[in-house]
């Protein structure tokens, strides 16, 4: 077999947790084939990429013990970037602890904002025809917004009256359950909840 020649046109070799630097190699397309059946054959080398370094290397040092530094060098690397993730996934912990303090922070403005509310459920007790078990079985339609909020009892309905966001809403209903037994709510078919106050 004819000897190989390799024209480098630039070598910059840099040894860094994380490869930056490039070496740009030109190559017959018959010297390429080759380079690929060695790597099929061999078993050795992953990617050409690879098989470029370790030969650089071996080539520059006179001896393998290089192997060594190499394999090093890429679990540091390795190292590096599993501490990026990690660094990633710690930032949104932090950001979910910062959620977690705001919403004990304001947990006194969502328990004033659920007790508005329970004064402002639709209430089942005796005076109610016992045909009517729960708030399904009221119209939704009331003739002032404080009705109309009642009879729907969605977190979307009191959103409405109060002027708070849903989710915040949300929040205060989930706490009014807590606070107060005679709470009570259905689920639609839609998944939305209906509270309301049970009282008999």
């Amino acid at each position: 077999m004819c000897e190989q020649k390799v024209h480098i046109d630039t070598v910059k070799i840099r040894i860094m947790p994380k490869r930056t630097e490039t070496i740009k190699t030109r190559v017959t397309k018959k010297e390429k084939k080759e380079i690929e059946n060695y790597l099929e054959e061999s078993g050795e080398f992953e990617s050409k990429s690879r098989l470029v370094r370790v030969l650089l290397y071996r080539h520059i040092n006179g001896n393998s013990q290089q192997d060594i530094q190499i394999d090093t060098d890429e679990i540091k690397s390795a190292v590096d970037d599993g501490m990026d993730e990690l660094k990633i996934g710690l930032n949104k912990i932090e950001e979910k602890i910062a959620d977690i303090e705001q919403a004990v922070k304001t947990s006194d403005e969502i328990s004033r904002l659920a007790n508005d509310i329970y004064n402002e459920m639709l209430v089942l007790d005796d005076s109610i025809d016992k045909e009517f078990e729960t708030i399904q079985d009221f119209e939704k339609i009331g003739s002032t917004p404080e009705e109309e909020a009642a009879l729907t009892g969605s977190a979307k309905a009191f959103s409405d009256l109060f002027g708070e966001e849903e989710y915040t809403i949300r929040r205060a209903l989930a706490r009014a359950n807590d606070m107060f037994p005679d709470v009570k709510f259905v689920t639609e078919r839609d998944g939305m909840r209906r509270y309301y106050r049970d009282e008999r």
